[in-house]
């Protein structure tokens, strides 16, 4: 509560809700391209395995050059889904000074 706006339309998972507290939103209707709320600290956590990830990440961030701001990409994070007995990598994206 108090931290940044997070967006995870691919993981919704109880525990990365609980995890990062009532400020998460876990749907896929959030709009991913809106800079104001990207501008202001909003992160964006999306599976890198699925195959609309990539085109996502080019639209994020030609969004935010036409705004002029600059994105970062967290360094690759893998880990492992218990729950369904996968292993994932995510990606997270956000807002970094020029």
């Amino acid at each position: 509560y108090g931290g940044p706006d997070v967006v995870s339309p691919h993981f919704t998972e109880p525990s990365l809700v609980y995890r990062l507290g009532g400020s998460i939103n876990v749907t896929d209707r959030v709009n991913l391209l809106d800079m104001d709320a990207f501008s202001k600290g909003r992160i964006i956590i999306l599976d890198k395995e699925r195959k609309e990830t990539k085109a996502k990440i080019i639209a994020i961030r030609q969004a935010a050059s036409d705004a002029k701001i600059c994105m970062e990409l967290a360094p690759k994070i893998k880990g492992f889904n218990y729950s369904k007995g996968d292993e994932v990598e995510i990606t997270i994206i956000r807002a970094a000074q020029c």
